[in-house]
């Protein structure tokens, strides 16, 4: 069954960025305007021998203070307790998701902290930088551990592969890059496979492939350990801004301009469903640790989650 199930209208006064879901019923948004807000997921129950049950809700459960402008990406680390956030302000600021406190507030320099991904191996935060590269932060000391150059331009999007040994970059020239953490050593680098910027990217369950979005409007498909495409998906009709790994690696989903949202079947290389409920474009997906359920942000400034049990 593929549906919406809940929808929180105004979610934000303002654009949806970024979405990011823990393993847990807790949901994080930030927002052009600054903002970002933690949500808790309800299910709904039904009673004993009821067929229908109560319906799904988002509720607002608390706002991070802090930042001053649009927030760019908003990363949960894999053990659910801490939130990584990242700002046109450039600051990333990590809080305890749990507490709602801040831990650490890291100045990264001029536009070196776009996007963020959490390494589930060592206590390390990876961000993009408008000059090109991959910068490494500790996010316990708030230390820039080191930077590894891409050789391109604005990296605006980087993930961590499951077992954290290896990270991915998409720039804004259509660049995609993979890294060896341990040596930080360029291990691919694609310059022609996008012909746009790379919104997005994410690896698979078991690392051996890595998903890219783009303004192209096409998501390719890697096979980082070969350095080669191995598939390009077309069916939006406008930028590809976001792209996220289901949890069981059998399918991913995609958010774009044209202001819908598709569920693909990664065995197959085809859309499964394609959900319209935004009224604008869609800027962030991601889902929650079961798979079960997807959230969605966007220009609307609505909040959707997606229920994808078949």
């Amino acid at each position: 069954m593929f549906r919406r199930s809940a929808t929180r209208k105004e979610g934000h006064a303002d654009s949806i960025w970024t979405v990011a879901w823990g393993p847990s019923a807790h949901i994080v948004s930030g927002a052009v305007d600054g903002t970002v807000r933690r949500w808790e997921h309800d299910e709904g129950r039904a009673e004993e021998g009821e067929e229908v049950k109560s319906a799904e809700t988002i509720t607002h459960t608390h706002s991070f203070e802090g930042h001053q402008l649009g927030v760019v990406s908003a990363a949960i680390h894999p053990g659910g307790n801490i939130l990584a956030t990242t700002c046109v302000d450039c600051r990333i600021r990590i809080y305890d998701l749990q507490e709602c406190t801040i831990k650490k507030e890291i100045d990264a320099g001029a536009v070196e902290s776009w996007t963020a991904s959490f390494s589930g191996l060592k206590p390390h935060l990876a961000t993009g930088s408008q000059r090109g590269a991959v910068n490494i932060f500790s996010y316990e000391t708030g230390e820039k551990l080191t930077s590894m150059e891409t050789g391109g331009g604005f990296v605006m999007s980087v993930a961590y592969s499951p077992d954290g040994q290896h990270v991915a970059a998409g720039g804004n020239g259509g660049q995609v890059s993979v890294f060896d953490c341990e040596s930080s050593q360029q291990q691919m680098k694609h310059t022609t496979s996008h012909t746009m910027p790379v919104r997005s990217c994410a690896f698979a369950k078991d690392g051996n492939l890595l998903l890219t979005a783009s303004d192209d409007k096409l998501i390719n498909i890697y096979d980082p350990r070969q350095s080669q495409v191995v598939a390009s998906l077309a069916g939006h009709s406008s930028w590809v801004l976001s792209v996220a790994m289901s949890p069981d690696g059998k399918g991913f989903a995609t958010g774009s301009a044209d202001n819908k949202i598709k569920i693909w079947d990664l065995g197959l290389r085809r859309c499964v469903h394609t959900f319209d409920d935004h009224a604008d474009q869609v800027w962030s997906v991601a889902y929650n640790d079961s798979g079960t359920r997807l959230v969605s942000g966007g220009d609307d400034g609505t909040l959707n989650v997606f229920q994808l049990e078949t």
